[in-house]
């Protein structure tokens, strides 16, 4: 009986994979709580929010599938996260549709069309978005969301 009480103690640790299937679970349930929330104004924090936190996720979905995924504006008031290369959106875990955003009446500035690539291994890479800052306004105000390229951290900025 004593030897039936150690076994069990033992083993009520949790394994590395366990831990990382519940942190990627729970990183999906807050994109998507994020993404579902009303942002009826679509001002200009609301979008810089959640357009955060779809490139986390794009960064989530590259280090979890062992793939590339990005981000890229497709016009000044949309953009995309990608699965593989720009053109093809990644699917949506909510709705099962892509990935593919309209911010209006918030909107890209700049004059660049920004594009963030994650590999593998979370690195970003950065291309047209001048001091790596991907620039949003809604006319009066300006945000930026910056994307650190060796770790790909996503800070989110009022000035550049």
């Amino acid at each position: 009986m004593r030897f039936l009480k150690k076994t069990m103690c033992a083993n009520k640790a949790f394994t590395l994979i366990e831990m990382i299937v519940a942190i990627v679970i729970m990183v999906i349930l807050a994109i998507i709580a994020v993404t579902v929330a009303n942002i009826s104004g679509k001002d200009v924090d609301s979008v810089a929010k959640v357009m955060r936190s779809n490139i986390q996720f794009a960064q989530d979905l590259a280090m979890t599938h062992g793939s590339t995924y990005g981000f890229r504006t497709t016009s000044g008031t949309n953009y995309e996260i990608y699965d593989g290369a720009p053109g093809s959106p990644a699917t949506d875990p909510l709705t099962g549709g892509n990935m593919l955003y309209n911010i209006a009446p918030v909107q890209f500035f700049g004059g660049l069309q920004p594009q963030v690539i994650f590999q593998p291994d979370g690195k970003a890479q950065v291309i047209n978005g001048a001091d790596q800052n991907i620039r949003i306004t809604d006319g009066s105000q300006q945000r930026y969301i910056q994307v650190e390229p060796n770790t790909g951290f996503v800070w989110l900025k009022t000035t550049p």
